[in-house]
């Protein structure tokens, strides 16, 4: 059988890239393409995968063969997206998320089990030597719209670290460096690129990767989370305080668990476990 997936963005979007074009770089018998692009080409596979909702107008070609619909949020909170799934869910034969919250959510509202496939990702090589530091580097990535409301949930965890003279950097990788968080020495950006976030990964000290906010945070999959895996970074929320601080002070502790990231990326977040489960989905 032969699969299309129909790509909300292209590889620079982040849920496109890991949910698509990633699945399919590692599947023989799938293409993927924007889905712009894919209207002329639908009759041609066996089994259509559309990512994400897009514009209802490509929906009026796929009323026939298989179609899946493959969400990473909860667009159905939305009362005209909610709409709009009701309408087309018959002509759906399975809905994909990318959380266990999705999936119960989306039960609960519509009365249709979805599947979980998780975020996965491309093998990739390098991971942090985690090393005595002077100043340990912190990390936050991800979307600009998402830095404050993540970032501001964890201020008074900064504020005591500073008081009891914890030496610690914070780096933000995200889409618009020239734009300041806050104006203070111990903060740098850079340029978020899907070539070069890995590397930079590899060379900070802790993921500090606040959850989202509200009940949306809820929802959202844990691929930021598995990025850091994959660079043998250890993980912290940034709540509690002496946890983290134990982090800063401790380069064994962080060897510890970042080698144990790793490890549980490798055996269960490479892109293969993904590109299984949508074979026996589609087969």
């Amino acid at each position: 059988m032969n699969t299309l997936f129909l790509a909300y963005s292209d590889r620079d979007w982040p849920s496109s890239r890991i949910r698509a074009w990633n699945v399919t770089d590692h599947w023989s018998d799938a293409d993927c393409c924007p889905w712009q692009d894919g209207e002329n080409l639908i009759n041609s596979y066996d089994s259509i995968i559309l990512q994400k909702i897009v514009n209802p107008t490509i929906w009026n070609h796929l009323k026939g063969g298989e179609i899946f619909l493959d969400l990473c949020d909860p667009e159905w909170w939305l009362k005209d997206t909610k709409q709009l799934l009701l309408e087309y869910l018959p002509y759906f034969k399975k809905i994909v998320v990318s959380s266990k919250a999705l999936k119960e959510d989306f039960f609960q509202t519509f009365g249709v089990q979805p599947v979980w496939i998780d975020d996965r990702f491309p093998f990739v090589n390098g991971v942090r030597e985690h090393q005595e530091t002077a100043v340990v580097k912190l990390v936050w990535f991800g979307s600009t719209e998402n830095r404050v409301p993540c970032l501001n949930l964890i201020g008074e965890t900064f504020h005591r670290l500073i008081a009891e003279g914890v030496k610690f950097e914070l780096l933000i990788i995200d889409g618009k460096p020239n734009v300041p968080y806050l104006p203070v020495p111990w903060l740098h950006h850079v340029q978020w690129s899907k070539d070069s976030l890995h590397q930079i990964l590899i060379n900070c000290d802790v993921a500090l990767l606040p959850q989202y906010p509200g009940p949306r945070g809820v929802m959202k999959s844990n691929n930021k989370k598995v990025t850091a895996y994959w660079a043998g970074l250890p993980i912290h929320e940034g709540i509690d305080y002496f946890t983290l601080k134990r982090l800063i002070e401790n380069w064994r502790l962080r060897q510890k668990i970042g080698k144990k990231n790793r490890e549980i990326a490798e055996n269960d977040f490479e892109i293969n476990k993904s590109v299984q489960q949508w074979k026996e989905l589609v087969k």
